[in-house]
């Protein structure tokens, strides 16, 4: 036989051989990064909705203002607890990211459990008031935006983070199934 179609062969079995083997092994291992990951992200969750730990995660992409959307569930009854939105909008010389949990309470309303500023390239000294600033949403309906309280000096700022409020708002009730 001609030594080049030999070659060829061996070389095709090789790799044969090794594509079996890599698909047994991220056979494996894919269960445990994706558990390892899903468990970083919950542990960053919890900065905005305690608990968020103990349930399973359902990750979501979304669309125009809101990035991606955490479906925090029961882990016995598959029941959505609260959803974590990923945010954003524009601020003054930044895009103004936030995480802003949601929940129903025992009225059937939606409430903020939680949020967070999680990146911002404001003005420092004013802009950047809005990392760490109590905008009195907590346990608020998300809708009532008449509790929102912005920061003085910062209108840009404070717009942003209310449009990310306002923009949960908008569709928080049809991500819950259309409850309320």
């Amino acid at each position: 036989m001609n030594k080049g179609l030999i070659s060829g062969l061996v070389l095709l079995v090789i790799g044969l051989v090794c594509g079996v083997l890599l698909a047994f092994v991220n056979s494996i291992t894919a269960p445990i990064i994706k558990d390892n990951a899903d468990k970083l992200v919950l542990e960053s969750l919890g900065e905005v909705y305690d608990g968020a730990s103990n349930y399973t995660l359902d990750e979501v992409e979304g669309s125009n203002n809101v990035d991606k959307l955490f479906f925090l569930k029961d882990k016995t009854s598959g029941d959505t607890v609260a959803i974590i939105y990923s945010v954003q909008a524009e601020g003054y010389q930044s895009t103004i990211s936030m995480l802003i949990a949601v929940e129903v309470n025992s009225s059937d309303e939606f409430v903020v459990a939680g949020y967070k500023v999680v990146s911002q390239g404001e003005t420092s000294g004013i802009g950047d008031k809005i990392v760490g600033y109590d905008f009195n949403m907590e346990n608020e309906v998300i809708t009532n935006m008449a509790a929102f309280d912005g920061v003085a000096g910062a209108s840009f700022s404070t717009t942003a983070v209310r449009t990310c409020f306002e923009a949960v708002g908008a569709r928080v009730a049809a991500d819950f199934g259309g409850a309320n």
